[in-house]
């Protein structure tokens, strides 16, 4: 992970303007890696925030 940033899911989908569903859907889908960790203990980093803006760029232009 870089620079050992860590977001808990409602920080994650904060910054990428989704819901906690939707990052938890993400990742059931296998859109964006699973969380980092395990339990309440879990996190993402910025490559799920990178991954979450990417999906939501294609949706934005169809491609998805």
């Amino acid at each position: 992970m870089t620079n050992g940033v860590r977001y808990a899911i409602g920080d994650l989908a904060r910054l990428a303007d989704v819901s906690r569903r939707t990052v938890r859907y993400y990742v059931q889908e296998g859109l964006i890696p699973t969380p980092l960790g395990v339990g309440r203990g879990n996190h993402y980093g910025p490559e799920h925030l990178e991954q979450i803006l990417r999906v939501k760029a294609m949706q934005e232009t169809g491609r998805t």
